[in-house]
Formats: structure tokens, sequence, C-alpha cells
């Protein structure tokens, strides 16, 4: 698939809006991401793991627990397994979310939450690096605004061989892309990029 170069989209009075158009045009509508240059922006495949997740499972409980959710109902929606940046070991990004209310715009239930993470190992050891998220502890002020999030791509966005972490967020009436970045000591993960479009 090949991308058009930018184009102007003068209807658009709210503020600049640029649009691309693909050869050929990408089917159903699931968000598309695209990259400029010449090196090869997918250099290792993502595998998407459905079985034997209990790991993930573990992983997930202990960041809602550290985060107030006592009791947490853990429900995975993606578990992606990939070598981000080359050097033979995988990590894997996982995605789970618990929504109880009626509509997204609803404010959330205890212990409602949604997030991405990172599990990887650093040295001996399995870590865990949050890279998004929104929790509802008892704790905490009742959140009104519920965000679903998603990994929608993975690609080495600057040439420089390691894989960025492209995460679609959707929320009532918007959304938007963010764009994450391992660090190479592995201990982080950092925000590089994003847009947002909604109310």
């Amino acid at each position: 698939m090949q991308g058009s170069k930018p184009k102007h989209n003068p209807s658009i009075e709210v503020g600049p809006e640029f649009g691309i158009t693909f050869t050929p045009a990408p089917k159903g509508r699931e968000p598309v991401v695209a990259v400029g240059g010449t090196w090869n922006a997918m250099p290792r495949q993502p595998r998407l793991l459905t079985e034997n997740l209990q790991p993930y499972i573990t992983a997930a409980a202990e960041i809602l627990k550290s985060k107030g959710i006592t009791n947490p109902q853990v429900k995975l929606t993606q578990v992606v397994e990939i070598d981000l940046d080359g050097d033979g070991v995988n990590e894997v990004l996982v995605c789970a979310r618990r929504f109880t209310m009626a509509h997204l715009y609803d404010a959330l239930n205890d212990g409602d939450y949604s997030m991405v993470f990172l599990h990887l190992p650093v040295g001996e050891k399995m870590r865990n690096i949050l890279i998004e998220g929104q929790f509802q502890a008892p704790s905490r002020p009742k959140s009104s605004m519920a965000r679903t999030r998603q990994v929608i791509g993975l690609v080495d966005a600057d040439g420089d061989g390691v894989m960025e972490i492209v995460v679609n967020c959707a929320y009532y009436e918007g959304g938007g892309t963010e764009l994450y970045q391992l660090r190479g000591d592995k201990v982080d993960v950092d925000l590089v990029l994003y847009e947002d479009w909604g109310l």
C-alpha cells in the first residue's frame, strides 16, 4: 500500500487538516498508520498472542492493585509480541479494559479501567511499564470520560531500527492517536507525538 503526499482540506474551518490517499484503499474503518521515508518501517513483524496468557493476566492484576483496585477483574483485549529494538528478545504489549457503565459518557464505576502496558525482561526479571491508563479506584473521584485504548501499529517511525508503539485512544465523540518510544535502557516509554480530535 502506498500513500500520496498530504493534501490540505480547505473545508475544515477549525484548523488545518491534511489527508492522504492510499493505493489500494484500505478496507474497513480500522485506523491506518502511515510512515514516510526510505527505510523499512516494519523490520520485524508482530505476533498476536491468544494462548498461555496467564503471565499477562498476573501482570495486569499487579498494575491494577498498585492503582488502588484491590480485587481486579482482569479482561485482556489485546496481547502483542514483538522485538521492538532488534536485540533478539521479544517484548509484549498488553491492552486490558473493564467498563461496566451503560454508555462511554457515563461515570466510571469502582473497579473500571482501561490501560496499555509493556511486559518485558530487564536483566533476569520481568518488568511492567505502564504506557497509558485510566483507573477508577474507590478512593478516587469519579471520572466521567471513559477512554478505550488499542495498539494499532508498531513501526520504525524515524529510521533508527527501533520500533515505536502507536496507540489509538477513543472516547465519547472523540479520539486520537499517540506514538510512544522505548528508551534505549528499557526503563521507560516516552510519548513523542500525538493528535487528538473531539469535544
